[in-house]
This record gives structure tokens, sequence and C-alpha cells, in this order.
């Protein structure tokens, strides 16, 4: 202190200085220690120390007043008192400060917190409690409040605080939220831990709070999903295009929403992250690179808002009972939610046990007709079965190979199945309780041997009770058709 007056009669003293806070703030060294004039003695405080310009001693009752403070150095924050006034008592107790201001850390300096309520203990600790700015992508901003604030054993301010429903918070305008959320000052997010929900209209996808823990970037909100995924109240969710395991056999929708009945099967789910894509108006389920690179392997389930269609990407499983035989779908599955009509479009392999001669004459036959249209795989989804079957790399090349040649020098191992349609379109029948191929097959090969045609035919999968039935009509010419059922006593008959 440079001045002092002391006024006798009251039995105080006013003292002043004319120092100056650092402009920078250097914690925990002798310069920032040079520009204080205030420390403590107490020998639990460890050095508390901070700069008051303006300060009167109470001499009678041992209180000193402080005034004009800046700034106190706390751990790794900057605390700043209401109108900059502070006051002590005996034994370098501070009062509590209300309605003050925290910077944390003292480096980053990724958050401020307001409205603090605030006991400093030393020159490493304090606590108390707090409001925080919450601000979304928008720049809307959402006042939070921090039940508790401290300081951790690696001297870093951290803070919590619990979000009620009935606030009505938003991660952003695309994700409500309710629970608990964490502030580390190191890290620039906040992590949360406890409820999401998706906001949409569509009536028939119904909308749940989502169990998740994670920190979240409000520029870019990817909530995280995995297969256990669960509402707050411990109910299992679900996301993508639902088939009944009971009769009468329906498919459905969800999105974040439960199954009619436990034992129901998606024909096509996802996991990985929950992301809204304002361009498309869509919010998606993946991983982080399929959300990124649709191209990629992997499924993807997306719920557009505006149509409530839902659409599936990937691989496609019919929750077939076929015994030895084996049929797989990759390719786009689509939901209407509003006429409850499923669409299947991609490729199609069938296997099973078949007498090799009478394939290969098949496969000639059908590879020389004609009159059958041309298969130009260019224009299917056969490049989307090469990622989902091989290595990035292999499937990198070979696609390359096909976008330049227009055709392959040979056919990818794992796509050597006896029957593999390039090009197979499938509705749902809820009458039949079945689906089945519309249009003419593009049969793209037969094990090894390459066809690159399109044949008339029909496929048809009819769930049953017990087990389901599985018909495959194909047509070469009007003199040569194969008809396959199964199971049955005797599976094949050609003519």
């Amino acid at each position: 202190m440079d001045k002092f007056k002391w006024f006798m009669d009251e039995d105080k003293m006013e003292l002043s200085s004319s120092r100056t806070a650092a402009s920078d703030f250097v914690i925990d060294t002798d310069e920032s220690k040079s520009s204080s004039n205030f420390f403590s003695v107490n020998q639990y405080q460890d050095s508390l120390n901070f700069l008051a310009p303006n300060a009167t001693y109470d001499i009678k009752n041992n209180i000193i007043s402080a005034n004009n403070i800046e700034f106190i150095n706390v751990a790794d924050a900057k605390i700043s008192p209401d109108s900059g006034n502070v006051i002590i008592y005996k034994r370098a107790k501070m009062e509590i400060l209300e309605n003050a201001s925290v910077l944390a850390n003292y480096v980053t300096q990724y958050h401020k917190i307001f409205n603090a309520s605030l006991e400093i203990k030393g020159r490493l600790d304090y606590e108390g409690s707090g409001d925080y700015t919450y601000i979304d992508k928008t720049k809307g901003q959402q006042i939070i409040h921090l039940d508790k604030i401290e300081v951790d054993t690696t001297d870093q301010t951290i803070a919590i605080g619990v979000i009620p429903e009935e606030l009505g918070f938003k991660l952003s305008p695309y994700f409500d939220y309710q629970g608990d959320f964490t502030l580390s000052a190191s890290i620039k997010n906040l992590t949360f831990k406890g409820g999401a929900r998706i906001a949409h209209d569509c009536e028939t996808i119904e909308r749940n709070w989502l169990k998740f823990e994670a920190e979240i970037d409000p520029e870019r909100i990817f909530i995280p999903i995995d297969t256990s995924m669960k509402s707050i109240t411990a109910r299992k969710l679900t996301a993508g295009v639902v088939i009944a395991s009971e009769s009468p056999f329906d498919t459905y929708g969800t999105f974040l929403s439960s199954v009619s009945d436990k034992d129901d099967r998606p024909l096509l789910t996802s996991e990985g992250f929950v992301y809204y894509d304002e361009a498309k108006k869509v919010y998606q389920i993946g991983s982080k690179e399929k959300i990124n690179q649709p191209n990629l392997a992997g499924n993807l389930v997306e719920l557009n808002t505006e149509s409530c269609e839902l659409v599936g990407d990937g691989k496609i499983d019919f929750q077939q009972n076929l015994g030895m035989l084996d049929i797989t779908q990759v390719g786009r599955i689509t939901y209407n939610t509003v006429k409850n009509e499923s669409f299947i479009d991609g490729v199609c392999a069938v296997d099973f046990f078949f007498d090799d001669n009478l394939a290969k004459i098949i496969a000639e036959k059908t590879q020389k007709s004609q009159d059958l249209a041309a298969l130009d795989i260019t224009k299917t989804k056969y490049e989307k079965a090469i990622v989902e079957a091989l290595p990035q790399s292999e499937a990198d090349k070979i696609i390359s190979e096909l976008n330049i040649q227009g055709q392959l020098k040979k056919i990818p191992e794992p796509l050597r199945k006896l029957f593999y349609f390039a090009d197979a379109k499938w509705v749902w029948d809820e009458a039949e309780e079945s689906f089945y191929t519309q249009g003419k097959l593009g049969l793209m090969n037969m094990g090894k041997r390459e066809v690159f045609k399109y044949v008339k035919g029909k496929i048809e999968i009819q769930k049953k009770r017990s087990f389901d039935v599985f018909n495959m009509y194909l047509e070469i010419d009007p003199t040569t058709c194969l008809l396959y059922t199964s199971p049955s006593p005797r599976d094949l008959s050609t003519s």
C-alpha cells in the first residue's frame, strides 16, 4: 500500500495502492505475487493473494474490506467479486462472494460462470454454485444452473448441474435434453449424462428419451447409441424397419422407439450415433464415418422430418426361417409411415444346394439368350454389395475396374452365390404376409459364371408361424423356366 489514512475516532484505517492488475494472468509465480498487496498467512490457505487498490481495516473488529478487486487467482480460475468488493474476517476467513463470476481455466478461458455464490478457501481451493450460458449452433442462449463448483485433485475447476425436463432445455433445435451435465475447465464442451429426444411430428413414430453419456459439441451434435439402445426408463428402443414375430405378420417403422412385441426383429437397423442433417431435414443413425460418407460399408437409418419416410441403407435381414436355404439382401429399404408400406431395392443373393451341371446349363442358356435385356450393373446397387462384402481397399479396386471397363475380370469370391441378382426390387404384401419381387430380375451371376441378363421372374418369402416358405420362378424363354420351392419334398422342377 502506498497511502493510508487513520480514522482514530472510528478505529479504522483506509489503505490505497497505485498498483494495477497484470494484463496477463500468470498464476503461481513470483511475478503474479509481486502485483498483489494482500497475502494470507493462514497456513491452510496456501499463500492466497490478490490485489486491491483500496481497502479499509476495521481495527476493533479485525475486518478488512477490500475494494476494486479485478480478480482473485484461485486454482486454475479467475474469480471476480461482485462490484470488486471482498470482506475478510479473523484468521483470513473470506466472506462468501455473491453474484461473483468465474473464468476457467486461465489458459483456455473456455468457461464463464456468473451469478455465482462462492467460498474461497485458499489459493488452490474454492467451491460454490452459479449459472452458465449454453450457446447452441444458432447462437441461441439458455441459462443452466451449476449446483456444485469445486476444484479437483489436479487443481482443475469442475462443476455439475441438473437440467429438469420442465426447463425445456435443447441441445439444439433438433434435440431436447434432460439430465445431468458436467463442466471441466480444460475441456471446451460440456459432458451430458441423461436423455436426449428428437423433434418431429411423425404420428406413428413415438418420441422417447434416449439414454446416453457424452461430450457434446453444440456446433455438430452426435448423440452416441450402442447396441443396448435404451430410454432413461430402461425401456428397450430400436431404429429401423421391423417385422412382427407372430401372425398377423406386418412391418412397421421405429426410430428411437420401442417395438410392438419384444420378439419382433428388425429387417435393418443401425447403431453408432444419431445426427440431424439440416440440409436433408433427416435424422440419421450410423457410425460417424457412414454419416459423413454414406457410400462406405455399414448400415444407416434415416427419418425424414417432413415426409416421415423411414429409409435404411445397408444389409437387410428378412428374418427368414428357411433351413439350409440362405438369402441375403444389400441395398435400401423404405418404409412409408403414412401408408404402412415397405419397399426394398438392391442386390439379392440366393444360395442352396444345387446340381452344378444343371446350374451351368441354366447360366449358359441365360447368358447366350438374345431375347433377354443386358444388365448394366453400374445402374444397380452392386457397388454397395461389393463395399459390404470386401475390405475397403479391395472394394475400391474392384469398383474402379467396374467404372472404367463396365465389367469385372472375375466375380469376387464372396459374391459367388448360386443366384446373384444385382437388381431385385421387393414389396411387402400385408394381406399375403409375404415379401415378393416386382419387375424383372437382374441376374448378375450364378456362382462364378457371369450372366448379366434381366429375366422374367418372381421371388417370394412367405412368413409362417413354424417355418417360412420360399418360392422362386425364373423364365429364361417361353420354353425354359425354373421353379424352386422350399421347404418341399421335391425342391426343384424345371421344364
